[in-house]
């Protein structure tokens, strides 16, 4: 019987992932949910619910993930919504990341980039606008 007087069925509670970093999650080969889109493959579509999608080859339209790897080599053209992300190819649209955006050496972004916290390592280029989100604070 729960705290609340309400009998427990003996059902445990879905636990939800913890927030990792790309890295983090990289290095982790049993990820949950986990989607790649590999090299010389082209991929239209929108895709939602992954918890980390790695890109390799061309896509175009919508990700909406935890995390996401855009390696070098890769084109991504569209609207990338994440807590954080590693973009090490290049990526021309909309980018929201909630947490972390880390512009590896071969990176090459273009558009729009809203980030909480930012790192460019030296050689990434970056064309556009660039806006700062500081955290909500909950009252």
């Amino acid at each position: 019987m729960s705290s609340n007087g309400e009998q427990s069925a003996g059902v445990a509670a879905p636990t939800l992932p913890t927030k990792r970093t790309v890295r983090q999650l990289l290095e982790t080969r049993n990820t949950l949910n986990k989607m790649e889109i590999g090299q010389g493959v082209l991929l239209t579509a929108d895709v939602t619910g992954a918890e980390l999608v790695v890109i390799r080859g061309c896509f175009e339209g919508k990700v909406t993930a935890q995390c996401i790897d855009i390696e070098q080599g890769a084109e991504v053209r569209g609207t990338i919504e994440c807590e954080a992300a590693r973009v090490n190819g290049k990526f021309d649209g909309v980018f929201m990341s909630s947490h972390s955006l880390h512009l590896a050496s071969h990176a090459n972004v273009s558009g729009r980039i809203i980030y909480r916290r930012l790192k460019v390592a030296k050689g990434a280029q970056l064309y556009g606008l660039s806006e700062y989100r500081s955290p909500v604070l909950a009252k």
